[in-house]
């Protein structure tokens, strides 16, 4: 299936394209310019023939999406979603899910030397971990339109997409949208002041599904759950505490989480695997609401969480044993100054945000002395930047997973699903780092075989605020593993 473009506008150059075998980190496909720039093609499979239109053309590499499929590869397939050629929310239906995995693991192999400059000669590549391709997410935000339409956003646009099935929710999840959608669609429009459209969130805890509504719906949903049957909780309640074996975690729709329960099994479980056991002390950074905290406080005498978000906090105090102090501080603030104060962390759990890690950090966590690092991450493009900072820092990438937790999808804006999640995990050794807001898998695991403090401050001077290495095979600007 062809997806239609994004958006219209004046006609825009045409090529004929070759995709190479793989698909980048984010999604696309990859072919060559005839003026030999990348080009990252949406909506292509790899090792095909196509027709594209050209919708960005910078210096280094070009994007492009797919108007004709010419020759297809061995890996398209038949989308199963209806809306998908519309919708936003997934992006590689239309490719193999073989393909997809290997993809991935291809990405996270090629990244680390060519960004990072990193020697992986001595690294272990576990194999990587992928949860089923279709009904896995356990969280959604949908987005109910003016007109009551209820759906998430089309690609690239503001525009809601009216869905009626969404093949990768979770059964308990797609029972509650068909159960809420006559309401929704009854309800007019809502004229709350800079409002044009009403947001709701929804998770599936593995025993009850929480919600939450715009004040102004939630009586329409409650009274058409109800007489459908399906038990939602709101407000107040829907705020649940739970123990997949790891330890306790509060869930609730208001806080960002993992979308894939079993997808968050796999990261939480390699986390454990990674992490020493009888540690005297141990950071989380960006710690949300403790999802790998708790792993943490079962290893170590005592672990300090750092974490900016006033309601991710609140849920992670709820539960943290008596071995765990919370910090209501953004990272880049709270730790660099924790440390900067004489702290010091046996090991250290990094989980950032898709854009990775600011040098003052990446400086905070080696003048820590962790003597091991767990890296989550759900960008191989940062985290292999930010890995050969740490590495010229004296660290080595001793192991290292893919774990994707959210196959079907991609991190996007809007209304949808708003991450893919794919997670590089490495473990213990001498330096280490976690993840991502809530929702990683652990990244790479590093040993320590000397430090070289003028080479690290060198790398970080040139880093500054924490700007993205340039790929040290291409022109300056391009990245073959963005999207």
């Amino acid at each position: 299936m062809t997806r239609k473009p994004a958006q219209a506008g004046r006609a825009q150059a045409t090529l004929q394209l070759t995709t190479e075998p793989h698909l980048a980190s984010g999604g696309d496909a990859v072919a060559r310019h005839p003026d030999g720039r990348v080009v990252f093609v949406s909506g292509a499979a790899p090792s095909e023939r196509v027709e594209a239109r050209l919708t960005k053309d910078n210096k280094s590499f070009v994007r492009a999406e797919v108007v004709k499929v010419l020759e297809p590869g061995p890996s398209r397939v038949n989308p199963p979603c209806a809306h998908y050629a519309q919708c936003g929310g997934c992006t590689l239906q239309h490719v193999a899910y073989g393909e997809q995995v290997a993809s991935k693991d291809v990405a996270l192999r090629e990244a680390p030397p060519r960004i990072g400059g990193l020697d992986l000669s001595e690294t272990t590549f576990d194999a990587p971990w992928s949860g089923a391709p279709y009904g896995y997410r356990t969280r959604a935000r949908l987005v109910r339109a003016l007109d009551g339409r209820l759906g998430f956003r089309a690609r690239r646009s503001k525009h809601v997409v009216d869905i009626q099935r969404c093949p990768v929710l979770a059964p308990e999840l797609q029972e509650v949208l068909t159960a809420l959608r006559p309401a929704m669609e009854m309800r007019g429009p809502m004229r709350r002041e800079g409002r044009r459209e009403d947001e709701i969130s929804l998770v599936f805890d593995g025993a009850s599904v929480l919600a939450d509504f715009p004040e102004g719906l939630t009586k329409g949903a409650r009274t058409a759950a109800r007489a459908a049957g399906v038990p939602l909780l709101f407000g107040n309640d829907a705020v649940t505490e739970g123990d997949d074996g790891h330890g306790p975690l509060v869930s609730s729709p208001q806080v960002f989480a993992q979308a894939s329960r079993s997808g968050n099994q796999a990261l939480v479980g390699y986390v454990a695997e990674l992490c020493p056991e009888g540690a005297a002390s141990a950071v989380d950074l960006y710690s949300g609401s403790g999802n790998f905290t708790r792993v943490l406080a079962k290893r170590a005498a005592r672990v300090d969480a750092f974490e900016g978000a006033r309601d991710a906090v609140a849920l992670a105090r709820r539960v943290a044993p008596e071995n765990v102090r919370v910090h209501l501080s953004g990272v880049e603030q709270g730790f660099t100054s924790w440390v900067a104060e004489g702290g010091r962390a046996e090991v250290v759990l990094l989980d950032p945000p898709r854009t990775g890690t600011n040098a003052k950090v990446l400086k905070a966590i080696q003048a820590a002395e962790a003597s091991a690092l767990i890296f989550v991450s759900c960008d191989p493009a940062t985290f292999a930047r930010d890995a050969g900072i740490l590495a010229q820092g004296g660290l080595r990438l001793a192991r290292v997973r893919t774990v994707r937790p959210v196959p079907a999808d991609r991190a996007q804006r809007g209304g949808g699903p708003v991450c893919e999640v794919s997670k590089r995990s490495a473990g213990r050794a001498v330096a280490g780092g976690e993840g991502w807001d809530g929702s990683a898998g652990p990244g790479p695991q590093y040993e320590r075989p000397r430090r070289d403090a003028a080479k690290f401050d060198a790398l970080t001077r040139r880093l500054g605020g924490g700007e993205r290495l340039q790929d040290r095979r291409q022109p300056p600007g391009g990245d073959p593993t963005s999207s």
